[in-house]
Formats: structure tokens, sequence, C-alpha cells
């Protein structure tokens, strides 16, 4: 995923995206490769459906496994 779609993540979700252990820290990146700016819009919508929820839970990880 390009640095600005990944940063923008970073912005829309701090309290959600676990930061020191997730792969947004600094010098990490998403683990899926193929099309990876496609997922942008679907990892925004989960998010951002995940945060209304207000479960308290923080994402310390995302990868296209078998995709």
């Amino acid at each position: 995923m390009h640095a600005e779609l990944k940063q923008t993540l970073v912005d829309r979700y701090p309290d959600l995206l676990d930061l020191e252990a997730g792969p947004w820290r600094p010098g990490m990146s998403f683990t899926y490769r193929v099309g990876a700016d496609g997922w942008f819009d679907l990892l925004d919508r989960l998010f951002q459906k995940i945060a209304t929820l207000r479960i308290g839970c923080r994402i310390t990880a995302v990868k296209e496994k078998m995709g």
C-alpha cells in the first residue's frame, strides 16, 4: 500500500490501530502484495465499522493469506 494511503488510515483511526505493535509503525508496511492499494477502501470501511462498535479492541496486524 502506498505510504499516503497507509498514513490516511493511521490518521483516521489512531485509537483503533496499535501503532506500537502494528504494521503501520515507521518503516513497516501492510503485508498484502498484489493490488495493495485496492484494499484501502475495504480496510477503511472495516475500520470504520469496528470503530463505531466501541468494543475496545486494537488492530495489530493486517495481512492477506492465500489471496
